[in-house]
């Protein structure tokens, strides 16, 4: 008879800190031994069976595994099998292009029956192509996928970012290592336009989505990712996927597969080495020194009127009104000579991400659903640069009947950016990106006593930019089935976000006395949906031309 299985599987992986005593180590062939002689004591139950296709045909080559351990075999040409395990072992049943089968086994059984549903999948890979799949032996245009699997690897909080260098001909730049910064260039096949944009269209589960919003979505839920890059895999978007399609496709719950997931990454940010090294204190003054020899009268830098009443105060050849400024300026320049300030070591940290992402997915042959949550706080290498993301997702899949479907999906996300630098456009440039002055600050300088705007200590302490951002992603689909190769599906989804920027001057900033500070605010929307409709047809009877 054949066996009927409802697993529930519960994997949940956690950081976990043990503290071990001391224990004495076995050695290789001790150790070798033991386990050998614990596996032969245990009891084992012979089980035996036929592994057949859906038209009752027997499958050679099968193969049937005790999971977790390398016990396994074959079926023969007949389709049979024979396999001693231990009381209470599940047995996996797989085969190229059908659906693998897992069994619990508690008492030994002699004339199994299984049958193995085929597997399309499996057969051949399927692609998304448009509003329909094809199989990549029957694709002609150019697509590159990226499975969960790798995604998950990475640990930076957006989307972009860990796609970088694992498809080629997606080419994947950011301006900036702050963390959520919005500031990232993705081009497919280079850049096509000279006026024009250049930003691919990016779909996600049937729905044009805004592209560099990312960093409020959670990666983690992400199935897999595929890049349609020529014009043949683009053509029935249009214009509209001239720069090429990326298709996200977030998970989903499967028929009865049951699990509760928790993952935990905890990483680090660590400013590597500058390629070159900064002046010290003594060099920069000694640089200046340099340069009042060769123009004595130039006040290029701060230092070189000093360096040189010093110099003429040596010769006794100072006038009274010299004399008087270089009294009132000695004590600066003996400050200078013992200071030493290393402004991008007080500037910069090292920054801790930690990311808990929880999941929940099930189902049974008619309805399967799949419940996420996550939560990441990051902080960046740049000091007052941190990200804080909340989010949740929901799928949910529903077999009405044999010809209707009914499907829901769902993803709330909301980030909280403080931000250490502007996060994009010139003011990179200015006083108020400590990047940029920390490179021009001038090393003989007291940070606390330097009240002066290219101190870049001051801005962390007295400029604030904040960004909060509410992304919401919602789709509704509904698929009837004809016959088997007929079917009608129309989805409508939506596609908003909300955001909203402020930041602040302290009048104490050098920079606010002429206005006694300042305070913007920029709030932005953005609505966006989508309703498609679309007739697939499968395959053609090879009774028409």
């Amino acid at each position: 008879m054949a066996l009927k299985l409802k697993p529930y599987a519960l994997a949940i992986m956690a950081l976990v800190i043990m503290s071990l005593s001391p224990t004495r180590t076995l050695a290789h062939s001790e150790s070798a031994e033991l386990q050998s002689s614990v596996i032969s004591t245990q009891q084992t139950i012979q089980i035996a069976g036929t592994v057949t296709d859906t038209h009752d045909q027997p499958l050679i080559g099968v193969r049937v595994q005790e999971v977790g351990t390398p016990n396994g075999t074959v079926t023969d040409v007949n389709g049979r099998f024979h396999l001693k395990v231990i009381p209470g072992a599940s047995v996996e049943i797989s085969y190229m292009g059908y659906k693998s089968r897992t069994l619990r086994v508690d008492r030994a059984q002699s004339d199994i029956q299984i049958h193995l549903e085929e597997d399309l999948l499996n057969l051949d890979e399927l692609v998304v192509v448009g509003y329909a799949t094809v199989k990549r032996s029957q694709l002609t245009g150019s697509v590159e996928r990226v499975e969960s699997d790798r995604i998950n690897k990475e640990t930076a909080a957006g989307l972009e970012s860990r796609l970088q260098g694992k498809i080629p001909g997606l080419m994947i730049t950011t301006g900036s290592g702050q963390p959520g910064s919005a500031d990232i260039s993705v081009r497919i096949r280079g850049t096509g336009s000279i006026n024009g944009s250049n930003t691919p269209l990016y779909i996600m589960d049937g729905v044009m989505v805004e592209p560099a919003q990312f960093a409020s979505l959670n990666p983690a839920d992400v199935s897999n990712v595929q890049v349609l890059k020529d014009a043949s895999a683009t053509a029935i978007y249009g214009s509209r996927g001239a720069n090429g399609v990326i298709v996200i496709t977030t998970k989903r719950g499967k028929a009865d597969r049951h699990g509760v997931t928790y993952n935990l990454k905890v990483g680090s940010s660590i400013l590597s080495e500058p390629k070159s090294r900064m002046m010290t204190g003594p060099e920069n003054i000694l640089y200046q020194t340099y340069a009042v020899e060769l123009s004595p009268n130039s006040k290029a830098f701060p230092l070189m009127r000093l360096l040189r009443l010093e110099k003429m105060a040596a010769q006794g050849a100072l006038s009274p009104a010299e004399m008087q400024e270089w009294t009132a300026g000695k004590s600066r320049l003996e400050a200078a000579r013992v200071t030493d300030t290393d402004f991008m070591g007080l500037m910069t940290q090292n920054g801790l991400t930690m990311e808990h992402n929880v999941s929940v997915y099930g189902g049974s042959e008619r309805t399967q659903f799949f419940l996420s949550g996550g939560f990441l706080d990051q902080n960046g290498i740049l000091k007052k640069s941190t990200l804080k993301r909340y989010s949740g997702r929901f799928n949910l899949d529903h077999k009405v009947s044999s010809f209707l479907d009914l499907g829901v999906t769902g993803s709330v996300g909301y980030t909280q950016n403080t931000f250490g630098d502007p996060d994009v456009g010139d003011a990179r440039q200015a006083w108020w990106n400590p990047w940029f002055t920390s490179l021009l600050a001038y090393p003989y300088e007291d940070p606390e006593k330097w009240f002066n705007g290219d101190n870049p200590t001051l801005i962390t302490k007295y400029f604030d930019r904040n960004k909060g951002l509410l992304r919401l992603l919602g789709s509704a689909n509904l698929t009837l089935k004809f016959t088997d190769w007929l079917r009608f599906k129309t989805n409508f989804g939506l596609d908003y976000y909300g955001r909203k920027s402020v930041s602040i001057l302290d009048r104490e900033h050098p920079k606010a006395s002429a206005n006694k500070g300042f305070m913007s605010q920029i709030d932005s929307e953005m609505r966006r949906y989508t309703w498609t409709n679309t007739l697939n047809l499968y395959r053609i009877s090879k009774h028409f031309s």
